[in-house]
């Protein structure tokens, strides 16, 4: 759900410009092998919004990750509160109903080539999601929540700028569907050769962390931008020792450009599905 028209690339709670919300979805469809992403998009970006607002926001989602629109929203009236309710409204209400199609064809074309294929990224990004956890209370979370976050926020929008590829990696789904296969780390459907830990992890789940020193025996890459110690909300010493000794563990302090471009150079590749099949217009 992409809500508003306000760029924002810096807050983890942004709407449009929310690099790491997307990727959370097309990571997930990648790992399951989902053929659509979809999303609800242009709710509350007010009346005054154009075809030149829908197009930017529609763009930018789509070059993230999205392959299919919902648009937000169709009242068959306008009529009392619904006049307020997160407009613009995709309806005959409009005055400029008539035109609305050629801005749809674009993103038909759009959702139709970007759902032929499938994208296999060579990185994973383990998100701390544990981590922030910790730090979590209703109404009185610790400061640590938010700058966790806002790490995280921006370490992933400095490799997307970077146009670096990558699948983002959330524990509990690792937990469910991840395994070691010929020196990869797997999730489900795709297999990965190096895994990134972000800066500021501080705890891993067991399954994730069991799964990461198999990765590592079999000769598999962890690039670890920060060192957790905590398995399961509990100190470890086996973690501390892994992050500290494994040979397989490259840490660093902070991610600069010469390290985008020594340890982030992408080995993605993307498959065409057979074009025997008739398509018909």
């Amino acid at each position: 759900d992409m809500l508003f028209n306000q760029f924002n690339e810096t807050s983890p709670q942004a709407q449009f410009g929310n690099i790491r919300s997307v990727k959370e979805l097309s990571s997930v469809a990648n790992q399951m092998g989902y053929r659509r992403t979809l999303s609800e998009t242009y709710g509350g970006g007010a009346w005054e919004e154009t075809f030149r607002d829908y197009k930017r926001l529609g763009d930018w989602e789509y070059v993230l990750g999205v392959n299919f629109m919902n648009q937000h929203i169709a009242d068959l009236s306008i009529a009392g509160a619904r006049k307020y309710d997160y407009p613009p409204v995709f309806s005959d209400v409009e005055p400029w109903w008539e035109y609305y199609k050629y801005l749809n064809l674009h993103f038909a074309r759009l959702s139709m080539a970007l759902s032929a294929g499938e994208q296999r990224n060579d990185i994973l990004i383990i998100e701390p999601t544990t981590s922030v956890w910790q730090y979590y209370a209703y109404g009185n979370s610790n400061n640590k929540f938010r700058e966790i976050g806002q790490s995280f926020q921006t370490f992933v929008t400095t490799l997307e700028k970077a146009q670096v590829e990558y699948d983002l990696g959330c524990e509990n789904i690792i937990k469910d569907h991840g395994k070691t296969a010929k020196g990869k780390f797997v999730i489900n459907k795709r297999a990965y050769s190096k895994v990134v830990i972000p800066p500021m992890t501080e705890n891993l789940d067991a399954p994730t962390f069991k799964l990461l020193k198999e990765f590592a025996k079999k000769g598999g890459t962890v690039l670890a931008f920060s060192k957790p110690n905590i398995l399961d909300g509990k100190p470890d010493k086996d973690m501390e020792k892994f992050f500290n000794e494994d040979t397989h563990v490259q840490a660093f302090d902070t991610l600069t450009p010469a390290i985008i471009g020594k340890e982030f150079a992408t080995n993605t590749s993307a498959t065409v599905p057979d074009q025997s099949a008739k398509q018909t217009r």
